[in-house]
């Protein structure tokens, strides 16, 4: 699973994948269990696409690559009541910033490229500077599919190749 903490110290919310579901859903939970919601793959769409769901999987956003093939990374969002986000940024790089429709800017989202405990578990660590009043589980929920749909499916379309 995904721990996202705050300053390092606190688990503020996990992420728990179910890889054996047909939507390759996941949970989105407080560090208490309480679950806020889900994140699950749209298979059948032109561009990837992952749908944040509420914790009673009704439809809250839309997540889509801009264009199938790029090279620096480029998303929408859309909510269900039809506010509208941009992705803008170098996921190659490993980072990348989340505005609303007006431009503001509600989050930087940055990696830490190695260190001893990524090399060892396999893990990245993500940084994220949320601004205030923005909701910090629904950036959790973009940061984790972004990661999946620009960084695991390039680690996974460079493997194939390998094999």
């Amino acid at each position: 699973g995904i721990n996202a903490e705050y300053m390092g110290e606190e688990t503020v919310f996990e992420i728990k994948g179910h890889i054996l579901t047909l939507r390759h859903r996941k949970t989105l939970q407080t560090a208490n269990g309480d679950i806020l919601g889900y994140i699950r793959t749209k298979f059948i769409s032109l561009h990837r696409t992952h749908i944040i769901e509420g914790p009673e999987k009704n439809e809250i956003a839309t997540i889509k690559k801009k264009h199938m093939i790029q090279l620096k990374g480029n998303a929408e969002v859309e909510t269900a009541d039809g506010k509208k986000f941009h992705i803008e940024g170098d996921f190659l790089d490993h980072y990348y910033n989340i505005y609303n429709d007006q431009k503001d800017k509600l989050a930087i989202v940055h990696r830490k490229l190695l260190s001893a405990y990524s090399l060892l578990t396999d893990k990245q660590t993500y940084f994220v500077d949320i601004n205030p009043g923005v909701d910090a589980a629904f950036i959790t929920a973009l940061v984790t599919s972004l990661d999946e749909m620009f960084i695991r499916d390039e680690k996974d379309s460079v493997r194939e190749k390998d094999d």
